[in-house]
């Protein structure tokens, strides 16, 4: 179980790094890729530990680095994003951008937590 804890914290640190890395826009609107690609990441880390033998020795210990990679990860770039934006404005795509990657990063995020209590069997 530790390999396994060691590997997926691994490769979720990797996969949210390269994840924030992107400066490209996902096609159906103005949302950052990076936050579609770190929480894929964080996603597929917890729910590979949850299908181990023992899921709740696997799992359990991965979600403070969960909660790591995505705080030091999407939400620092997007804050910084919002900081050097500019005003918000209509046409002012650099501040929309950030401000609704941080809107579905919200999103993910209660998704997330509910998939880490429904794997660890609350």
């Amino acid at each position: 179980a530790e390999a396994l804890r060691g590997g997926e914290g691994v490769y979720l640190g990797r996969a949210v790094g390269i994840a924030c890395s992107g400066d490209e826009l996902e096609e159906e609107g103005l949302v950052l890729a990076l936050v579609d690609g770190s929480f894929f990441a964080a996603l597929r880390a917890f729910t590979r530990a949850t299908r181990t033998a023992l899921p709740d020795v696997a799992a359990a210990p991965l979600v403070p680095r969960l909660c790591e990679a995505l705080e030091q990860g999407p939400l620092a770039t997007l804050r910084l994003r919002m900081r050097n934006a500019g005003a918000a404005a209509a046409d002012n795509d650099s501040f929309l951008a950030a401000a609704n990657s941080l809107s579905c990063a919200g999103s993910y995020a209660r998704r997330l937590r509910d998939v880490v209590t429904n794997g660890l069997g609350d």
